[in-house]
């Protein structure tokens, strides 16, 4: 029995599935109305190694937020539930460069929910606000009770910054939930949280 999950959420606004496997080879299908946010999408899920379908759109209507902020919340939730009674490692970071781009990801997979980036400062990225983003991340740290930091050390392509951004998200992530052989959690207190 492998790690996964398969989430829906329907609002009145939006509608949002995710079926996800942790233990994949990358296999991804994005389908939301945002290009750009597929791509970021696919990019997080291929860098974590997940095998992934992601589908949302809206029910009414609606502004970006609030599907970008319950695919957030989805995928947090799919994660948290395909990792539920497995102790994983909890630490992850990475450092992506891409082009002019050189980005630090961090994750803590602590039961304490934090996000911390710096994406507000890009403005519209193809249409998307970088605070859509930042709460995008925000989402789904909160949903899984994850501590987030992402960082952009470098750059001045927009694109390039978040692209970088969620390739390293991707990565540390894939590195904090791998499986221990063992059931206590890292950590000097024995319990996470």
């Amino acid at each position: 029995m492998g790690r996964k999950a398969s989430i829906e959420r329907r609002t009145r606004e939006t509608l949002v599935r995710v079926a996800l496997e942790l233990d994949g080879e990358g296999k991804v299908v994005v389908k939301t109305p945002i290009s750009l946010f597929n791509h970021l999408l696919e990019t997080l899920l291929y860098y974590m190694k997940a095998n992934a379908v992601v589908e949302a759109s809206y029910t009414g209507h609606v502004v970006p937020h609030h599907l970008i902020e319950d695919v957030g919340l989805v995928l947090g939730e799919a994660i948290r539930k395909a990792t539920e009674g497995v102790t994983v490692r909890r630490y992850g970071w990475a450092v992506v460069p891409m082009d002019d781009a050189l980005v630090i990801a961090a994750f803590d997979y602590s039961h304490r929910p934090t996000a911390v980036t710096d994406f507000e400062r890009l403005g519209s990225v193809e249409g998307i606000d970088g605070i859509l983003l930042a709460h995008f991340v925000e989402a789904l740290a909160w949903r899984l009770g994850a501590t987030i930091h992402i960082y952009s050390l470098r750059g001045v392509n927009a694109h390039h910054v978040v692209e970088a951004s969620f390739k390293a998200l991707g990565m540390a992530m894939k590195s904090a939930l791998e499986p221990l052989n063992s059931s206590q959690p890292l950590s000097l207190k024995g319990v996470l949280g």
